[in-house]
Protein backbone atom coordinates (compact mmCIF):
# COMPACT_ATOMS: atom_id res chain seq x y z
CA UNK A 1 0.00 0.00 0.00
CA UNK A 2 2.91 2.37 0.64
CA UNK A 3 4.10 2.05 -2.98
CA UNK A 4 0.59 2.79 -4.26
CA UNK A 5 0.51 5.98 -2.21
CA UNK A 6 3.75 7.34 -3.65
CA UNK A 7 2.81 6.42 -7.20
CA UNK A 8 -0.36 8.52 -6.88
CA UNK A 9 1.57 11.46 -5.45
CA UNK A 10 4.15 11.26 -8.25
CA UNK A 11 1.39 11.25 -10.85
CA UNK A 12 -0.07 14.39 -9.31
CA UNK A 13 3.24 16.24 -9.57
CA UNK A 14 4.06 14.99 -13.06
CA UNK A 15 0.54 15.72 -14.25
CA UNK A 16 0.88 19.42 -13.50
CA UNK A 17 4.03 19.68 -15.63
CA UNK A 18 2.70 17.49 -18.43
CA UNK A 19 -0.45 19.59 -18.78
CA UNK A 20 1.38 22.92 -18.91
CA UNK A 21 0.88 24.99 -22.08
CA UNK A 22 -0.95 22.42 -24.24
CA UNK A 23 -0.99 23.00 -27.98
CA UNK A 24 -4.49 23.60 -29.35
CA UNK A 25 -5.09 21.37 -32.37
CA UNK A 26 -8.61 22.53 -33.15
CA UNK A 27 -11.17 24.92 -31.70
CA UNK A 28 -14.86 24.98 -32.64
CA UNK A 29 -17.92 26.70 -31.24
CA UNK A 30 -21.53 25.61 -31.55
CA UNK A 31 -24.83 27.18 -30.63
CA UNK A 32 -27.40 29.85 -31.34
CA UNK A 33 -28.16 33.41 -30.32
CA UNK A 34 -28.70 32.84 -26.59
CA UNK A 35 -27.36 30.63 -23.78
CA UNK A 36 -26.04 27.19 -24.78
CA UNK A 37 -24.05 25.09 -22.31
CA UNK A 38 -22.21 21.77 -22.70
CA UNK A 39 -21.99 19.42 -19.69
CA UNK A 40 -20.48 16.26 -21.16
CA UNK A 41 -18.82 14.94 -24.29
CA UNK A 42 -17.64 11.55 -25.55
CA UNK A 43 -15.57 10.30 -28.45
CA UNK A 44 -17.78 8.13 -30.63
CA UNK A 45 -16.99 4.90 -32.46
CA UNK A 46 -16.59 6.72 -35.80
CA UNK A 47 -13.80 8.88 -34.37
CA UNK A 48 -15.96 11.95 -33.94
CA UNK A 49 -17.54 13.43 -30.84
CA UNK A 50 -20.95 13.86 -29.23
CA UNK A 51 -21.58 16.86 -26.98
CA UNK A 52 -24.56 17.19 -24.64
CA UNK A 53 -25.98 20.02 -22.58
CA UNK A 54 -28.89 22.41 -22.77
CA UNK A 55 -29.88 25.28 -25.04
CA UNK A 56 -32.05 28.36 -24.65
CA UNK A 57 -31.46 29.47 -28.24
CA UNK A 58 -34.05 27.23 -29.88
CA UNK A 59 -37.07 27.40 -27.54
CA UNK A 60 -40.15 29.59 -27.92
CA UNK A 61 -39.77 30.92 -24.38
CA UNK A 62 -36.11 31.99 -23.88
CA UNK A 63 -36.15 31.40 -20.13
CA UNK A 64 -36.96 27.72 -20.76
CA UNK A 65 -34.41 25.20 -22.05
CA UNK A 66 -34.14 22.03 -24.14
CA UNK A 67 -31.66 19.18 -24.10
CA UNK A 68 -29.15 19.89 -26.83
CA UNK A 69 -26.81 17.45 -28.63
CA UNK A 70 -24.15 18.20 -31.23
CA UNK A 71 -22.53 15.38 -33.24
CA UNK A 72 -19.21 16.17 -34.93
CA UNK A 73 -16.61 14.44 -37.05
CA UNK A 74 -13.03 13.92 -35.90
CA UNK A 75 -12.14 17.51 -36.86
CA UNK A 76 -14.93 18.99 -34.76
CA UNK A 77 -17.12 19.90 -37.75
CA UNK A 78 -20.81 19.63 -36.87
CA UNK A 79 -22.60 16.71 -38.57
CA UNK A 80 -25.93 17.31 -36.91
CA UNK A 81 -27.41 19.19 -33.97
CA UNK A 82 -30.69 18.36 -32.25
CA UNK A 83 -32.77 19.71 -29.39
CA UNK A 84 -35.24 17.67 -27.34
CA UNK A 85 -37.97 19.21 -25.21
CA UNK A 86 -41.23 18.40 -23.48
CA UNK A 87 -44.35 20.18 -22.25
CA UNK A 88 -46.27 19.76 -19.00
CA UNK A 89 -50.00 20.57 -18.95
CA UNK A 90 -50.71 24.26 -18.32
CA UNK A 91 -47.05 25.03 -17.59
CA UNK A 92 -46.10 24.65 -21.24
CA UNK A 93 -42.47 24.07 -22.18
CA UNK A 94 -40.39 22.51 -19.42
CA UNK A 95 -36.80 23.09 -18.36
CA UNK A 96 -34.85 20.19 -19.84
CA UNK A 97 -31.18 19.46 -19.14
CA UNK A 98 -28.86 16.77 -20.48
CA UNK A 99 -26.02 15.82 -18.13
CA UNK A 100 -24.41 12.76 -19.67
CA UNK A 101 -24.39 10.77 -22.91
CA UNK A 102 -23.38 7.15 -23.60
CA UNK A 103 -22.97 5.46 -27.00
CA UNK A 104 -24.70 2.09 -27.46
CA UNK A 105 -23.37 -0.97 -29.24
CA UNK A 106 -25.68 -0.14 -32.20
CA UNK A 107 -24.07 3.34 -32.45
CA UNK A 108 -27.14 4.97 -30.95
CA UNK A 109 -27.09 6.98 -27.74
CA UNK A 110 -28.54 7.05 -24.25
CA UNK A 111 -29.02 10.54 -22.84
CA UNK A 112 -29.35 11.09 -19.09
CA UNK A 113 -30.80 14.30 -17.72
CA UNK A 114 -33.61 16.09 -15.93
CA UNK A 115 -36.99 17.64 -16.70
CA UNK A 116 -38.40 20.39 -14.44
CA UNK A 117 -41.67 22.32 -14.20
CA UNK A 118 -43.78 24.37 -11.78
CA UNK A 119 -47.37 24.09 -10.54
CA UNK A 120 -49.60 26.59 -8.73
CA UNK A 121 -48.99 29.92 -7.08
CA UNK A 122 -46.75 30.42 -5.27
CA UNK A 123 -45.12 27.96 -7.67
CA UNK A 124 -44.11 24.51 -6.48
CA UNK A 125 -41.12 23.02 -8.26
CA UNK A 126 -40.91 19.47 -9.57
CA UNK A 127 -38.00 17.67 -11.21
CA UNK A 128 -37.72 14.14 -12.58
CA UNK A 129 -34.86 12.08 -13.98
CA UNK A 130 -35.08 11.16 -17.64
CA UNK A 131 -33.38 8.76 -20.02
CA UNK A 132 -33.72 9.44 -23.74
CA UNK A 133 -32.81 6.80 -26.33
CA UNK A 134 -31.61 7.99 -29.75
CA UNK A 135 -30.56 6.25 -32.94
CA UNK A 136 -27.27 7.03 -34.68
CA UNK A 137 -28.83 10.03 -36.45
CA UNK A 138 -30.21 11.56 -33.27
CA UNK A 139 -33.83 10.54 -33.88
CA UNK A 140 -35.73 9.85 -30.65
CA UNK A 141 -36.68 6.22 -30.01
CA UNK A 142 -38.16 6.44 -26.51
CA UNK A 143 -38.07 8.42 -23.26
CA UNK A 144 -38.44 7.15 -19.70
CA UNK A 145 -38.93 9.18 -16.52
CA UNK A 146 -38.04 8.27 -12.94
CA UNK A 147 -38.23 9.75 -9.47
CA UNK A 148 -40.44 10.79 -6.59
CA UNK A 149 -43.18 13.43 -6.32
CA UNK A 150 -40.62 16.09 -5.36
CA UNK A 151 -37.35 17.19 -6.97
CA UNK A 152 -34.83 14.56 -8.06
CA UNK A 153 -31.67 15.83 -9.76
CA UNK A 154 -29.35 13.41 -11.56
CA UNK A 155 -25.68 14.38 -11.53
CA UNK A 156 -23.79 11.21 -12.49
CA UNK A 157 -24.40 7.87 -14.22
CA UNK A 158 -22.30 4.75 -14.75
CA UNK A 159 -22.73 1.43 -16.49
CA UNK A 160 -22.91 -1.50 -14.06
CA UNK A 161 -21.39 -4.98 -14.24
CA UNK A 162 -24.75 -6.56 -15.14
CA UNK A 163 -25.24 -4.32 -18.20
CA UNK A 164 -27.54 -1.88 -16.43
CA UNK A 165 -26.96 1.60 -15.08
CA UNK A 166 -26.65 3.44 -11.77
CA UNK A 167 -27.73 7.08 -11.51
CA UNK A 168 -26.96 9.28 -8.51
CA UNK A 169 -27.69 12.84 -7.48
CA UNK A 170 -29.86 14.46 -4.85
CA UNK A 171 -33.54 14.39 -3.92
CA UNK A 172 -35.79 16.66 -1.84
CA UNK A 173 -38.29 13.87 -1.15
CA UNK A 174 -37.05 13.36 2.44
CA UNK A 175 -37.94 16.80 3.79
CA UNK A 176 -38.46 15.77 7.41
CA UNK A 177 -35.41 16.65 9.49
CA UNK A 178 -33.82 18.73 6.76
CA UNK A 179 -33.48 22.45 6.37
CA UNK A 180 -36.74 23.26 4.63
CA UNK A 181 -36.34 24.30 1.01
CA UNK A 182 -32.64 23.46 1.12
CA UNK A 183 -33.17 19.91 2.38
CA UNK A 184 -31.37 17.59 -0.03
CA UNK A 185 -30.23 13.99 0.26
CA UNK A 186 -28.12 11.61 -1.80
CA UNK A 187 -30.07 9.13 -3.91
CA UNK A 188 -29.10 6.09 -5.98
CA UNK A 189 -31.28 4.76 -8.81
CA UNK A 190 -30.61 1.36 -10.43
CA UNK A 191 -31.79 0.53 -13.95
CA UNK A 192 -31.57 -2.74 -15.85
CA UNK A 193 -30.15 -3.09 -19.37
CA UNK A 194 -33.48 -1.84 -20.81
CA UNK A 195 -33.45 1.19 -18.51
CA UNK A 196 -36.37 -0.13 -16.48
CA UNK A 197 -36.17 0.86 -12.82
CA UNK A 198 -34.99 -1.83 -10.38
CA UNK A 199 -34.92 0.26 -7.21
CA UNK A 200 -34.24 3.74 -5.87
CA UNK A 201 -32.68 4.50 -2.49
CA UNK A 202 -32.30 7.83 -0.69
CA UNK A 203 -29.97 8.48 2.24
CA UNK A 204 -31.33 11.00 4.71
CA UNK A 205 -29.02 13.34 6.61
CA UNK A 206 -29.94 16.37 8.78
CA UNK A 207 -28.28 18.79 6.37
CA UNK A 208 -28.02 19.69 2.70
CA UNK A 209 -26.34 16.94 0.67
CA UNK A 210 -25.50 16.62 -3.03
CA UNK A 211 -23.97 13.55 -4.67
CA UNK A 212 -21.54 14.37 -7.48
CA UNK A 213 -20.08 10.96 -8.36
CA UNK A 214 -20.93 7.27 -8.06
CA UNK A 215 -18.80 4.19 -8.74
CA UNK A 216 -19.45 0.47 -8.49
CA UNK A 217 -16.96 -1.07 -6.10
CA UNK A 218 -14.95 -4.24 -6.66
CA UNK A 219 -17.18 -6.11 -4.20
CA UNK A 220 -20.35 -5.21 -6.12
CA UNK A 221 -21.67 -2.36 -4.01
CA UNK A 222 -21.56 1.36 -4.69
CA UNK A 223 -19.70 4.39 -3.38
CA UNK A 224 -21.32 7.83 -3.60
CA UNK A 225 -19.25 10.98 -3.17
CA UNK A 226 -20.33 14.59 -2.78
CA UNK A 227 -20.80 17.34 -0.27
CA UNK A 228 -22.79 17.94 2.89
CA UNK A 229 -23.35 21.16 4.78
CA UNK A 230 -25.59 23.84 6.17
CA UNK A 231 -26.74 26.93 4.30
CA UNK A 232 -27.25 28.83 7.55
CA UNK A 233 -23.49 29.22 8.10
CA UNK A 234 -22.43 28.68 4.47
CA UNK A 235 -20.19 25.72 5.30
CA UNK A 236 -19.78 22.43 3.46
CA UNK A 237 -17.72 19.29 3.90
CA UNK A 238 -17.17 16.19 1.80
CA UNK A 239 -19.25 13.08 2.35
CA UNK A 240 -18.93 9.48 1.14
CA UNK A 241 -21.63 6.79 1.41
CA UNK A 242 -20.89 3.11 0.77
CA UNK A 243 -23.70 0.68 -0.01
CA UNK A 244 -24.19 -2.99 -0.78
CA UNK A 245 -25.39 -4.25 -4.17
CA UNK A 246 -29.01 -3.42 -3.24
CA UNK A 247 -28.23 0.16 -2.30
CA UNK A 248 -28.53 -0.39 1.45
CA UNK A 249 -26.12 1.88 3.30
CA UNK A 250 -23.17 0.10 4.93
CA UNK A 251 -21.31 3.12 6.32
CA UNK A 252 -20.65 6.76 5.56
CA UNK A 253 -17.73 9.13 5.99
CA UNK A 254 -18.03 12.86 6.63
CA UNK A 255 -14.83 14.88 6.87
CA UNK A 256 -14.26 16.96 9.96
CA UNK A 257 -14.99 20.67 9.60
CA UNK A 258 -14.42 23.73 11.77
CA UNK A 259 -17.87 25.01 10.79
CA UNK A 260 -16.81 27.56 8.20
CA UNK A 261 -15.10 25.46 5.53
CA UNK A 262 -16.21 25.19 1.93
CA UNK A 263 -15.03 21.68 1.05
CA UNK A 264 -16.44 19.78 -1.91
CA UNK A 265 -15.77 16.28 -3.23
CA UNK A 266 -16.33 15.83 -6.96
CA UNK A 267 -14.98 12.39 -7.78
CA UNK A 268 -14.04 9.02 -6.29
CA UNK A 269 -12.04 6.10 -7.71
CA UNK A 270 -11.04 2.71 -6.34
CA UNK A 271 -7.56 1.19 -6.34
CA UNK A 272 -8.35 -2.50 -5.98
CA UNK A 273 -6.23 -4.37 -3.46
CA UNK A 274 -5.17 -8.01 -3.43
CA UNK A 275 -7.95 -8.66 -0.92
CA UNK A 276 -11.34 -6.89 -0.67
CA UNK A 277 -10.34 -5.15 2.57
CA UNK A 278 -7.09 -3.85 1.03
CA UNK A 279 -8.66 -1.51 -1.52
CA UNK A 280 -8.11 2.24 -1.36
CA UNK A 281 -10.62 4.89 -2.39
CA UNK A 282 -9.16 8.07 -3.86
CA UNK A 283 -11.30 11.18 -3.40
CA UNK A 284 -10.67 14.55 -5.00
CA UNK A 285 -12.21 17.98 -5.03
CA UNK A 286 -11.67 21.39 -3.45
CA UNK A 287 -10.77 22.16 0.16
CA UNK A 288 -10.44 25.47 1.98
CA UNK A 289 -7.54 25.49 4.45
CA UNK A 290 -7.86 27.80 7.44
CA UNK A 291 -9.18 31.25 6.58
CA UNK A 292 -7.97 31.21 2.98
CA UNK A 293 -10.34 33.08 0.60
CA UNK A 294 -10.00 30.37 -2.06
CA UNK A 295 -9.82 26.59 -2.00
CA UNK A 296 -7.01 24.27 -3.05
CA UNK A 297 -7.15 21.16 -5.20
CA UNK A 298 -7.52 18.31 -2.75
CA UNK A 299 -6.91 14.54 -2.90
CA UNK A 300 -7.43 12.03 -0.10
CA UNK A 301 -7.20 8.25 0.28
CA UNK A 302 -9.39 6.26 2.66
CA UNK A 303 -9.46 2.53 3.26
CA UNK A 304 -12.46 0.20 3.21
CA UNK A 305 -13.34 1.18 6.78
CA UNK A 306 -13.33 4.90 6.06
CA UNK A 307 -10.02 5.62 7.80
CA UNK A 308 -7.96 8.37 6.18
CA UNK A 309 -4.63 7.09 4.86
CA UNK A 310 -3.24 10.32 3.48
CA UNK A 311 -4.39 13.73 2.28
CA UNK A 312 -2.83 16.11 -0.23
CA UNK A 313 -3.56 19.80 -0.93
CA UNK A 314 -2.30 20.77 -4.38
CA UNK A 315 -1.72 24.51 -4.32
CA UNK A 316 -0.29 24.49 -0.81
CA UNK A 317 2.71 22.79 0.77
CA UNK A 318 0.58 20.80 3.16
CA UNK A 319 0.54 17.00 3.15
CA UNK A 320 -1.08 14.98 5.92
CA UNK A 321 -0.60 11.34 6.80
CA UNK A 322 -2.70 9.16 9.02
CA UNK A 323 -0.95 8.92 12.39
CA UNK A 324 -0.83 5.14 12.05
CA UNK A 325 1.10 5.25 8.73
Amino acid sequence: MQSTKWIIILILFLGRAALAQPEIQNFSTYGGWFIDECYDHIQTSDGGYALIGHSRSFVEEPYKSDIWIVKTNDNGDSLWSRTYGWEYEEFGETWDYGWQIIENEDNGYLVFGNISWQIGWPPENFTKILVLSLDANGDSLWTKFYGTDKRDYAHTVIGTDDGGYAIAGYTTSLDEGNEGYFGRDFFLLRLDENCDSLWMQAYQQPSTNECKKVIQTSVGGFALAGKTGYFRNNSTSYQIIFTDENGDSLWSYVAESDGFDDDRCYTINEIVGDEPDQSLYILSGVKTIGNAPFGDMWTMAINTEGVRQWERFDGSDEFRMNEDQ
